[in-house]
């Protein structure tokens, strides 16, 4: 059996040197963007969290607080008819 020439099988699969550097070169980037991302998320989310609770303690409780009274003698005597 004699052995058959594979180098025009191999010249269409191999990456010329300038392609095999931009590779390399994206690999720091997506590493970048995997680890960047979710940074990114979890920082918007505390941002937004703190501006919730933030927002909460400055409209929600005062009003709650400002609005609340103690009940009066004429609402107690009608909770207990009931």
């Amino acid at each position: 059996m004699t052995p058959v020439p594979v180098d025009g099988l191999l010249s269409g699969t191999q990456l010329n040197e300038g392609s095999f550097f931009v590779v390399l070169g994206l690999i720091p980037l997506i590493r970048a963007v995997f680890v960047g991302v979710p940074v990114v998320i979890v920082l918007v989310a505390l941002v937004v969290v703190t501006l919730v609770v933030l927002a909460f303690s400055i409209v929600v409780v005062p009003n709650r607080l400002a609005g609340w009274q103690p009940p009066s003698a004429q609402q107690v005597r009608l909770g207990q008819q009931s």
